[in-house]
């Protein structure tokens, strides 16, 4: 599917234009479900997120899995999982975490 993405953006050092938010949308026909994966780039700043569907009526949020540590520089090892992913409470208002990957599920009516 074609996601159309309006935020912020940052100027890489060779001039290039970069958006904070870089996602994906999967469409699960079968399951009548829109699956949103969503990377927050900033290093600083929480993100409000607004994801609107066209001709999928009463597409609702029902699902958002997040993988986040506030700590850039913290590891994974055999031993110690650290970072896993967790689900998030859903609320009218998502917000995607400072340099967090997201994975938001809608379902929808027809």
């Amino acid at each position: 599917m074609r996601a159309i993405v309006n935020c912020e953006s940052y100027q890489t050092s060779d001039c290039f234009r970069v958006p904070y938010l870089a996602s994906s949308v999967l469409h699960n026909e079968k399951e009548k479900q829109l699956v949103v994966f969503a990377v927050n780039r900033s290093l600083e700043e929480d993100m409000e997120i607004q994801f609107l569907p066209e001709g999928f009526l009463g597409a609702r949020l029902i699902r958002h899995i997040e993988l986040y540590s506030d700590d850039m520089k913290q590891i994974n090892s055999p031993e110690m999982q650290n970072i896993q992913p967790k689900e998030r409470a859903l609320c009218d208002t998502q917000i995607l975490r400072k340099h967090s990957w997201n994975m938001l599920v809608y379902q929808y009516d027809t």
